[in-house]
């Protein structure tokens, strides 16, 4: 099923990572949104575009790109992205446009990128790291939030189902580290996007493979209500 596609996310450091502002700390996780789906992608047409992951290792620029598709979709936004912008976040990451250098990204660079220099002219103003092992502040962030990006560790059985549960999981064989984009949330089952198809995924999955997880907000592209987002940059600005 997705074995013959590519992955292309480089290790994450623990260290680096646990520096990010934590969105658990400014917006306590709401039991009653933990309790209630929210499909991001509901209602919208379904995009298949891989975003040339199928022949280079750019998840992480394709999953951001996924996220900003999502994005300017609910808004109503006229924002044609393609493959070429995935493309050039890669470039501009350090790829060199050949095989030998397709190693991938670092998702915090990644993050990074999105807030300095944007993809179509689309900056993001915070991001935040979500706790995925609880799954009510993780309802809580979509909920509030909207759609996220998430590194992953893939084992082997990931090739074969597009659902990634507690079994698949188990496998020890490692396939590696890999980058989508989070659209929804139900109880029970967490909705990502990757190489243009929709992959059901677990809270056990993402307690045992799932490394970073973040909301990345921006004004512009807000699917929150506004008095949400400006309570959001107010606690942002003390940080």
């Amino acid at each position: 099923m997705f074995g013959h596609l590519k992955l292309g996310l480089q290790a994450h450091d623990p260290a680096r990572v646990a520096l990010v502002a934590k969105l658990h700390d400014f917006l306590p996780s709401d039991p009653l949104l933990a309790a209630t789906p929210r499909d991001w992608q509901l209602g919208l047409a379904w995009d298949p575009d891989c975003l040339g992951n199928d022949t280079w290792g750019n998840c992480g620029p394709a999953a951001a790109v996924n996220l900003l598709k999502t994005l300017a979709a609910l808004l109503g936004i006229q924002l044609p992205l393609t493959v070429d912008d995935a493309l050039k976040i890669y470039r501009d990451l350090g790829w060199d446009g050949t095989f030998q250098g397709d190693k991938g990204v670092v998702l915090l660079d990644l993050m990074n990128y999105l807030l300095r220099d944007g993809v179509a002219g689309v900056k993001f103003d915070r991001f935040f790291s979500v706790g995925f092992g609880d799954p009510v502040h993780l309802a809580s962030a979509v909920a509030v939030g909207g759609p996220l990006l998430a590194g992953l560790t893939l084992p082997v059985a990931c090739q074969t189902t597009d659902r990634w549960d507690a079994a698949v999981a188990a496998d020890k064989r490692i396939w590696g580290g890999h980058a989508v984009e989070i659209i929804s949330w139900s109880p029970g089952l967490i909705r990502a996007k990757s190489w243009g198809k929709p992959v059901d995924i677990t809270p056990d999955f993402l307690a045992a493979r799932c490394n970073e997880m973040y909301l990345a907000v921006s004004e512009k592209m807000r699917v929150m209500s506004a008095l949400a987002y400006d309570r959001l940059l107010k606690v942002a600005e003390q940080l």
